[in-house]
């Protein structure tokens, strides 16, 4: 038995379920050639390409920490960072790669361009250390409006074979008071192991607001 659908150019067509108790259950053949059998065969019926794989909330927290992300059927992470601020003012929001369920403290690399408003405060911030500066320049403190926002992306945090790099775009105020808008990248050159965690915390006392969201990108 089979049940066709027919197109039309006008009305729809409704499957309602029946007016019994108990448990319906709609079977679809199992057949080979052209016929598709599954769901994930067919484009777009997959979901978003991205996937909300952890969340967090600071609230004057030393660090921001995630464990155990999945990174299986990704080919990237993505880290979206909305009003993030420092409860100490003049300070760099940093942040370390976990591998193998340890957070490395070594064996980093970093730089970052900053461009100010009005051609103020730009610059570039480079170096190798045992973190990664996101900031660059040093932010005003929780304060001011204008709190740290920016996306991360991390390719590949599956690999065994490559370094793990991150590269990010943000903006935020400066001690202060420029706003600058910051592009950089950093890598872990520790060793090639796969992520599974990533931290967030600021150079000098409590990272005191901020929502931090990682999201998995599907692999084609």
């Amino acid at each position: 038995m089979s049940i066709v659908l027919q197109g039309s150019t006008s009305g729809s067509v409704t499957l309602q379920e029946p007016a019994v108790a108990g448990t319906t259950v709609l079977t679809l053949p199992a057949t080979s050639g052209t016929i598709l059998t599954t769901a994930s065969t067919i484009a777009g019926t997959q979901g978003a390409s991205l996937v909300l794989l952890s969340s967090a909330t600071a609230s004057s927290s030393a660090t921001v920490d995630f464990t155990s992300i999945a990174t299986s059927g990704y080919s990237a992470w993505r880290i979206i960072l909305t009003d993030v601020s420092p409860a100490t003012d003049g300070v760099s929001l940093y942040m370390r790669f976990s591998t193998s369920s340890t957070f490395q403290t070594a064996n980093y690399w970093y730089t970052s361009r900053v461009y100010g408003t009005d051609g103020g405060a730009s610059g570039d911030s480079s170096g190798s250390a045992a973190f990664i500066n996101l900031t660059g320049l040093a932010m005003d403190n929780s304060t001011v409006a204008n709190k740290y926002g920016g996306e991360l992306v991390i390719p590949n945090p599956a690999s065994t074979t490559t370094n793990k790099i991150v590269t990010q775009q943000a903006a935020y105020q400066l001690n202060g008071g420029v706003y600058v808008f910051s592009a950089g990248a950093g890598s872990y050159t520790g060793g090639q192991g796969a992520l599974d965690g990533l931290r967030f915390y600021m150079s000098t006392g409590n990272i005191s607001t901020g929502n931090f969201y990682v999201y998995g990108v599907k692999n084609a």
